[in-house]
């Protein structure tokens, strides 16, 4: 994903997450072996992709759900909401630290990363910048990119 801006306007390109390889078909002797036979593991195996997916997913979702905060405490400017809100979204930024995204994935794992981390900054109290349009600018990006990470 690429987050380019003009003006007031943010533009984020963003790529579908690949999905995993569909099958590969196997030959009719190797079918019949496979039906004739059971399976000796119980339950198929994630791909590394589902994996990321499925761990990211709570990070963003939190995320999600705490846009609304953000972009009160950008607005407020009282340093009381914000120290409220700071712990939580730390928590959610070191979870999304900790998490080794697949090569496909890496960019926008990044970007999600770079956009709590801008809000972390707009919401500092030595912040000169625009506070509300740095934290709506972050808020589209982990909207967007988050979206398209957790597979939603």
């Amino acid at each position: 994903a690429v987050v380019r801006s003009a003006g007031r306007r943010v533009y984020v390109d963003v790529s579908a997450f690949p999905r995993s390889a569909p099958p590969v078909p196997r030959s009719s002797a190797a079918a019949q072996v496979a039906t004739a036979a059971p399976s000796s593991s119980a339950a198929p195996t994630a791909t590394p992709d589902e994996t990321f997916r499925t761990a990211v997913r709570p990070s963003i979702d939190k995320l999600k759900e705490m846009v609304p905060f953000m972009t009160s405490a950008a607005a407020s400017g009282d340093p009381r909401v914000t120290a409220a809100l700071l712990p939580s979204l730390l928590s959610v930024r070191t979870s999304l630290a900790g998490l080794e995204p697949p090569d496909a994935a890496r960019g926008s794992h990044t970007m999600v990363i770079s956009a709590v981390d801008r809000v972390l900054r707009a919401l500092s109290p030595d912040f000169s910048g625009d506070r509300n349009a740095t934290v709506k600018q972050s808020a589209a990006t982990i909207d967007v990119v988050g979206g398209v990470l957790a597979g939603n």
